[in-house]
This record gives C-alpha cells, structure tokens and sequence, in this order.
C-alpha cells in the first residue's frame, strides 16, 4: 500500500510540474525558495547535505520537493525525447543529482512526505504540529519580520521563524500550522536547517 502511494504522489508531483504554465498558476499563488541543510552523521559536522528546495503553495494546498530533482526529470525528459527523434543514447548519469530525495504534498490538514531509498519508494501520513508562539521575539530574514515559535516533534525541538507578511499557512518539508509563511526552521541543535533565499 505504501508503495502505491509513493507511486501515486511520484506521479502527482511530475504531473503538477509537466502543466501548462496557466495550470500551474492557478494551482500555486507562490513559490518559495528553501535551503535544505542536513549533517547527516552528528558525529562529522563536514557532513551536510544541502540543496535548494522548491515550495508551491496556495491557501489550501502545496507541493514541496527538490529544485535539482526537477532539474534532473526535465533534462532525463529532454534526452528520452531527443533519443526518440535521433536514436541516441539516454545517459542519466551526466545529469544533475539529486541528494534530497523527499517531497512532501500537503491537502489542507493532510500531510504526505513520499521518500525514495535505493530501489524503494514510500509515502507515509505524519501529523499536523502544535506550535508555541513566541510574540515577544522577532527577527528580520530577508527583510520581512518574522517571530518565533517552538515546537516538540517526537524527541527534536524545532524553532521557526515565520512572516505575517505573508499571509499563506505553510512552510518548507513538514512545516507548516502557523499563521504566515514559516521562512526558516531548525531543529535546536541544528542539524536540520530550511532556510528561505531569494
């Protein structure tokens, strides 16, 4: 079942992309762009992970995923067209790469994060976080005005900045709940930071 879904969302997210350019407007009033930072042993601090990271978002739903994971299915779409005219060869491995390999799809109070490990795909339902909110204390990211809130997510702490400058209810990866944009998010020891960038 698990594998179906992450199918489907796979499909879904080169669906929502493939659009025609009036499609994609009228599914997504904003798009936001997210550093995607992750030391993935704790132990070596030099090993980070980062990429961008593309958000889509209306009022009620949004699509999150890798900006160089697109860039990898248009150039593999590109070379199977080119193939197909010419009879040349399709090398993937001469396109860019992804390391971020989740999406996640959000539906109002629904939230899918699809992953693929090695030969696996998976998509799974987490639940909606309960965030704190902090009005005494601000910061300016990219010269918007963002205040803090603090959340308990299974064993980490996050602390996000978010905007009432813009009023959309959602975030990068599984963030999202608080009133504004969250334009940055991380964990408190930071090993998990998603910073918005222009």
């Amino acid at each position: 079942m698990k594998k179906k879904l992450g199918i489907f969302f796979y499909f879904l997210l080169i669906f929502i992309k493939s659009q025609s350019p009036k499609l994609e407007r009228d599914i997504s009033i904003l798009e936001v762009r997210y550093n995607f930072s992750y030391i993935t042993d704790t132990l070596n601090i030099e090993s980070v992970v980062s990429e961008p990271m593309i958000l889509l978002a209306n009022s009620n739903k949004s699509v999150y995923y890798s900006e160089n994971y697109k860039a990898f299915s248009d150039g593999f779409k590109k070379q199977l067209e080119t193939a197909i005219k010419t009879g040349s060869i399709v090398e993937p491995g001469k396109l860019l790469q992804s390391k971020v390999r989740h999406c996640v799809y959000k539906d109002n109070d629904s939230i899918y994060i699809s992953n693929h490990l090695g030969n696996d795909f998976y998509t799974f339902r987490t639940e909606n976080i309960h965030w704190k909110i902090d009005n005494l204390i601000t910061k300016v990211i990219q010269g918007y005005k963002c205040t803090k809130a603090v959340a308990k997510v299974g064993k980490r702490i996050y602390i996000a900045w978010f905007t009432h400058e813009i009023p959309v209810n959602d975030g990068p990866y599984k963030f999202k709940g608080l009133p504004g944009l969250i334009l940055e998010v991380s964990d408190e020891k930071n090993i998990l930071i998603l910073s918005f960038f222009l």
